[in-house]
């Protein structure tokens, strides 16, 4: 069984992690910021399409983390919190993951910029500016 949300939630979250450094692991939900290695572990599932998640800390043992944030993205795609996120997301997370959605427009329709989720990725990218 998947995590449910909104196409714009879904891709919001995308941008944001393709625009932070990513974590020594190369996993797909962890990054590095300022330093240190954090890692999303996403909360439950919202009626309104909208991710609530837990950012953590990799603590220097390499065994254990600590709970430091909350992430908030709504329905929309707007990026409520940690400001960091919405600022990665803007300063090149969008540009990282556009190619993909022009790829999927090529692949699908035959043209890019038509398809529906290209519409959701603009969606997405213009609630973040």
């Amino acid at each position: 069984m998947g995590y449910s949300c909104t196409v714009r939630a879904a891709i919001a979250q995308e941008a944001a992690l393709a625009g932070m450094t990513p974590d020594e692991r190369g996993t797909s939900n962890g990054f590095t910021y300022k330093g240190a290695s954090y890692f999303i572990e996403r909360g439950r599932e919202h009626n309104d399409g909208s991710i609530t998640a837990s950012i953590f800390r990799n603590l220097a043992d390499g065994e254990h983390c600590r709970r430091v944030a909350s992430l908030k993205i709504d329905k929309g795609g707007k990026i409520i919190r940690p400001a960091y996120l919405r600022k990665a997301a803007n300063n090149g997370g969008f540009a990282k993951i556009a190619d993909r959605y022009r790829a999927v427009d090529r692949d699908i329709h035959g043209r890019e910029f038509s398809s529906p989720l290209y519409v959701e990725f603009h969606a997405a990218r213009c609630e973040n500016a």
